[in-house]
Order: structure tokens, then C-alpha cells, then sequence
């Protein structure tokens, strides 16, 4: 058997460890894009009573738009602000849903003064 140099074994877990860094950063680096691209000024957030026929998604359907990326960007949200640790949601509760505001509250609207 012909032995592997030391020196071959230690460049190769160098490059692997450089891989394995360049990957978790390019993940990181992908959501933080994600979350930034949002301009959290234009969100504001409503109460939203439960019905019997609700699930976490028909309510996210509901007042769902591109700006929070995917659905399931928009349902971790709304679980992350309720501290819901699954998506069980009960009839009678309510629950605070974000909502994004195309048009910036504090500047006019075309034709009104």
C-alpha cells in the first residue's frame, strides 16, 4: 500500500473545510436577501378572530402577498409573532397577522391634498 503524505491529507481538509464554509454563507447569506428585501416601514398587523373552518393557511391565504417571499416565508412569520410552536390554531382565539401597505401611510395619495 502506498502511503498518503501528510501534507495531501491536511490541503484536502483545508479545501473541504473552505466548501463546507462557502455553503453555510451562501445559505446565510440567501435568507438574509430574503428577509431584507421586505420594507418592514409597510407592515402593520391585525387581530384576526379564528373560525371553526380556519387553518393557519386559509388565514395566510387570505391576506398573503409576494412582498413576505413564499407562503411558507408568510406562515413562519405569522407562527414566529404568535409564539406558535406548530400550526394548531383554535376557534374563539385570534390571532395577529402581519399585513403589508403597498402605499406608505405617511405620504399622499395621488389627487388629494
Amino acid at each position: 500500500m502506498k502511503k498518503i503524505a501528510l501534507p495531501r491529507i491536511f490541503f484536502v481538509f483545508i479545501i473541504l473545510g473552505i466548501v463546507i464554509y462557502a455553503g453555510i454563507h451562501v445559505q446565510h447569506t440567501m435568507t438574509t436577501h430574503a428577509e431584507a428585501a421586505i420594507d418592514r416601514e409597510r407592515i402593520t398587523y391585525v387581530s384576526v378572530l379564528i373560525t371553526a373552518s380556519d387553518t393557519l393557511s386559509t388565514i395566510a391565504d387570505r391576506h398573503y402577498c409576494k412582498e413576505f417571499g413564499s407562503m411558507e416565508d408568510y406562515v413562519k412569520e405569522i407562527r414566529q409573532y404568535n409564539s406558535l410552536k406548530s400550526d394548531s390554531i383554535y376557534a374563539g382565539n385570534h390571532l395577529i397577522v402581519p399585513i403589508y401597505n403597498a402605499v406608505d401611510a405617511n405620504s399622499e395619495i395621488a389627487g388629494t391634498n
